[in-house]
């Protein structure tokens, strides 16, 4: 206690904390880390020319085999389709991150190994790919054609964003990428009896560099390499090939040149045609920054003749959302500070309270900032919750000093305080602490209670420490001066004296009818918990609408972006529509338009474009955001798999549970989630007539591969970029069955036509193979009105259960929803345990279990005025009511802990004498919840803030009203 009188020590020890604090601060970080349930991989392999049947069997499958040797695998999601196999693989977010990545990248090269030379090097991406970019733009021009500008945006733009900390990757779509064509002549290489597999093993022994040994002497050693890499095409037209035992020039049979590659999709914004380029962010990249970095380092690159138009930027919604959460909670600040002197009226005492909260920002944001953790808006939300907490313990000093006659005297009393101040704090940092563990069920919740937890112990510490050495006042009873603002608080001093005591009288009055209405809502909560709907945490983009046309699979890229022109125009001429982003690949368009949400809703917005379906004469159009019928329930989109052996099989089920489930009450739409299956020409090789040609299946298949598709056999490197050389056969782009029936394929002994090898049909073959966790799957997307993501996923399952399946097929739901009841009763128990913590904690403190029961039954009958509010409104509960629950079990039984400790007998006066702490501590708690609850940008935060509000308010008057009732009861009943 000596330092509490050594006010100038005290004062140069505080100023040394807080230049520590703001050296710690120096590199605070703003922005949105990882907000994700679970850390994704995506695996991505590129094998030209190969269809989806054939990917899923040489690459999608086994590398889901090897995947299993990896611990800690939640979920795993594939797609094999035309030249492309993308893998998913989800993990939860305990896993260490970097190991992962040392296992999926060591099992991915391996794979690559043993695959053939002409499958592309596999990306592994730290991110889901269908996550929302970060940021993202398009390119377009009136003066430079669209192929020079992919190829800025290809070799310019893309490595320059690919090197910003925390960028997983960056998606170029839209025009044409340039490659090195060799584009043979088939017949003449048919008459030589040249494979065409030939060429690219020409090309790929002449474009290498590879180590060729040391050259040692005494003095030194020196490695040879051997660099016969290409450096121009001229050098690639004069490579040698045998031709019926003559050695001629590539440029002999084949034409040689940088060509664009022909066009996988056709972008367009605001119907001109555009190059679109988005960033991903990886799982721990930080949006914010990489949405500043993103617009810092593309400004000065950018032609002025290529027009610049950003679609989307993440950081600066994440930003403004930061802006407008932080100015609320500035606003909480400065009520806060008006409140505090309607209870405090020495200036000494008010600005030393005042002083606590910045004191304990201060320090929250540097602990965050040295642990490397971003200030958010669940860092701010975790600050706004604490205003009222931190206040707890500077004002129980502040009315020590005030009831101390002495210096002396003060001192002693804060020796006796500073037990009851620690468990006070004790109480609420322990109902947090298992919060801490439940990151993958809610994420962000970690940023919460951190802030919350250090802005308590900085603010108990400095209440101890440094708060009593300067509040004691001097000639603090001499006779002041009245003034009028003297004399309003004053009176409002009296006000709520008499008001409280009145209000306890008459709870003292009735203790039998209050008695029974405070045990009916120590149940009631649990009751409540049961009975109301639960809600599956989701953040959507408000102002981003997505849209989908499906046309026959074959159908072509530019056909589709033709026949879907007047569709778009009309969308675009909606007034609240800022701009529409098409993007037509083959059988499909998908459209992401942004609107204005200040002029139109999701669901008008729908309707309107809805109207507009007539215009697109074959094309099935599918809104998600779409409900044509006025429903009173929230319409919800859950996606159902139909797992098994077989695809047809399960696409056949899909088929048939779309149509039963859709006829169901409450159903809005059913959608399948793939298509039907394309036409293609099919060969039935004829054994015989192979063998006496001299050759078999695969040679015949791997010639027509380099005829028809074109693989792509090496990179050709210059100027520090690389561009793909492609070889396949001359004018081969738009065969007939005819023609390829009329290919002269050359064989061991001549060339044959491919015809009178065997059998050519037209036929059938699944475009998209879907896998879920090692099984075929088919999905569809219901569409469902109900109060309750629970409700739903009941109705839906309801729904399935009447739906008889194969033997080894099943349904999968979404394993979030699956787990949901599992989640919200390990929360529920969360909850009830940290009543049970606080139970045994105050009984370890006061050797009185009976008191500590009293203490704690405060908890249920806080939080069941937020709970009653959401079922009599029919408002299903989410993570952020449960989470304002267990953070309410250790605010609300502070109040009751201020009655209990005090030292008078009579239950009057007992909260006569503790009226001000509750009343400073519960106001400034509710004032915090305020701009969580009204002004909050996210589900979570406005739930939590909504729980905060009500369930302060509830333990405020609680503790004026019906605690003192059951408190008189159990009183009188201990005295007989």
């Amino acid at each position: 206690m000596r330092t509490y009188d050594k006010p100038v020590f005290t004062a140069a020890a505080l100023c040394a904390v807080c230049i520590l604090l703001s050296i710690a601060c120096l590199n605070m970080q703003f922005g949105e880390a990882n907000q994700y349930r679970y850390h994704v991989f995506t695996v991505k392999f590129e094998h030209f020319g190969i269809d989806a049947a054939e990917m899923e069997k040489t690459i999608t499958i086994p590398l889901e085999e090897k995947l299993g040797a990896i611990s800690g695998i939640f979920e795993i999601r594939s797609a094999a389709e035309y030249g492309i196999s993308t893998t998913s693989v989800y993990f939860e977010k305990n896993i260490d991150e970097k190991k992962i990545y040392l296992e999926l990248r060591e099992i991915t090269d391996t794979l690559y190994a043993a695959l053939p030379q002409s499958v592309q090097k596999p990306h592994i991406y730290s991110s889901d790919t269908n996550r929302q970019p970060v940021y993202a733009f398009s390119l377009s021009s009136d003066t430079t054609d669209l192929h020079t500008v992919r190829r800025f945006a290809d070799t310019s733009l893309k490595p320059l964003l690919e090197s910003i900390d925390g960028v997983a990757e960056v998606i170029v779509s839209g025009g044409s990428t340039d490659e090195i064509q060799i584009l043979f002549d088939i017949e003449r290489m048919a008459s030589g009896g040249i494979n065409p597999e030939t060429l690219g093993t020409v090309v790929k022994d002449a474009n290498v560099v590879s180590p060729g040994g040391t050259i040692r002497n005494p003095r030194e050693n020196k490695i040879l390499v051997f660099n016969s890499r290409i450096k121009t095409v001229d050098e690639m037209r004069q490579l040698p090939v045998t031709l019926k035992d003559n050695i001629i020039r590539f440029m002999h049979i084949a034409d040689i040149g940088k060509n664009p590659r022909e066009k996988n999709e056709i972008v367009r914004i605001r119907n001109t045609e555009s190059i679109a380029v988005s960033v991903k962010a990886a799982g721990n990249g930080n949006s914010m920054l990489i949405s500043k970095q993103c617009a810092k380092r593309l400004k000065p690159v950018i032609p002025e003749d290529i027009v610049f138009t950003v679609l989307y930027d993440n950081g600066k919604q994440i930003s403004d959302m930061i802006g407008h959460i932080a100015l609320a909670v500035l606003q909480s600040f400065l009520l806060v500070i008006l409140v505090l002197p309607l209870f405090f009226h020495s200036p000494r005492s008010l600005s030393v309270i005042i002083f606590t909260l910045p004191f304990s920002v201060f320090t929250a944001l540097a602990f965050l900032s040295k642990s490397q953790q971003s200030i958010d808006q669940n860092v701010l939300s975790g600050i706004s919750i604490a205003l009222g907490l931190v206040i707890d313990a500077p004002v129980v000093v502040a009315e020590s000093e005030a009831a101390s006659g002495t210096k002396n005297i003060f001192f002693i009393k804060m020796s006796e305080i500073i037990p009851s101040m620690v468990s006070s704090t004790l109480t609420t940092l322990l109902v947090l602490i298992p919060l801490w563990f439940f990151e993958y069920l809610v994420p962000g919740i970690r940023n919460v209670i951190s802030t919350i937890a250090m802005m308590l112990i900085s603010s108990l510490i400095f209440s101890v420490v440094f708060l009593p050495a300067f509040i004691y006042r001097k000639n603090r009873f001499e006779q002041n001066s009245q003034t009028v603002l003297s004399s309003f608080f004053h009176r409002v001093h009296t006000f709520y004296i008499k008001t409280s005591y009145k209000i306890t009288l008459y709870a003292i009055k009735k203790d039998k009818l209050l008695s029974v209405v405070y045990i009916l809502l120590i149940f009631l909560p649990f009751a409540l918990l049961i009975f109301s709907g639960k809600n599956i945490n989701t953040e959507s983009n408000d102002v981003i609408m997505p849209v989908y046309i499906e046309f026959e699979p074959e159908q072509s890229a530019s056909s589709i972006d033709m026949q879907t022109r007047n569709f778009i125009n009309s969308i675009e001429n909606i007034t609240a529509v800022e701009y529409a982003r098409t993007e037509a690949k083959k059988g499909s368009l998908e459209v992401e338009i942004k609107f204005d949400a200040k002029q139109t809703t999701k669901e008008q917005l729908a309707l309107k474009i809805n109207s507009y379906a007539y215009l697109l004469h074959n094309g099935f159009l599918y809104i998600p955001d779409l409900s044509e019928e006025k429903h009173t329930h929230t319409l919800h989109e859950i996606q159902i798999g139909i797992t098994g052996d077989n695809i047809d099989t399960c696409r056949t089920l899909a088929q048939s549970a779309a149509k039963i489930i859709g006829g169901n009450y409450g159903i809005e739409q059913v959608v399948l989630n793939f298509k039907n299956k394309e036409k293609a020409v099919y060969f039935m090789p004829d054994r015989n007539i192979l063998e006496r040609n001299d050759t078999d299946i695969q040679s015949v298949a791997n010639i027509l591969r380099w005829m028809l598709f074109g693989p792509v056999i090496d990179k050709w490197f210059q100027n520090n970029s690389e561009t793909d050389i492609r070889i396949a056969g001359k004018k081969t782009g738009n065969m007939t069955v005819a023609a390829v029936k009329n290919l002269h394929i050359p064989t061991g002994k001549n060339e044959i036509p491919l015809h009178t090898l065997g059998t050519i049909l037209q036929t059938q073959f699944t475009g998209k193979l879907y896998r879920k966790d090692g099984r075929p799957v088919s999905y569809i997307t219901i569409h469902i009105h109900a109060k309750s993501s629970d409700k739903a996923v009941a109705a839906i399952q309801t729904y399935l259960n009447e739906i008889s399946l194969p033997k080894g097929y099943a349904f999968s739901l979404p394993k979030e929803l699956i787990h949901l009841k599992r989640n919200y009763r390990i929360l529920t128990l969360v909850f009830i345990s940290s009543i049970m913590a606080i139970i045994i904690l105050l009984t370890a403190l006061t050797e009185n279990p009976l008191n500590a029961l009293l203490v704690a039954s405060v908890i249920p009958v806080s939080v069941s005025l937020p709970l009653l509010i959401r079922f009599i409104c029919t408002t299903p509960l989410t993570m952020g009511d449960i989470i304002g629950m267990v953070i309410i079990s250790g605010i609300s039984v502070n109040n009751a802990i201020y009655i209990m400790e005090s030292n008078h007998i009579s239950l009057l006066f007992k909260i006569r004498n503790k009226i001000q702490s509750i009343l400073v501590t519960s106001i400034t708690s509710i004032i915090g919840a305020v701009p969580l609850w009204i002004l909050g940008e996210t589900d979570f935060s406005k739930s939590l803030g909504f729980v905060l509000f009500f369930g302060t308010t509830a333990s405020l008057l609680s503790s004026l009203i019906l605690y003192p009732a059951i408190l008189q009861k159990y009183q009188s009943i201990s005295n007989r």
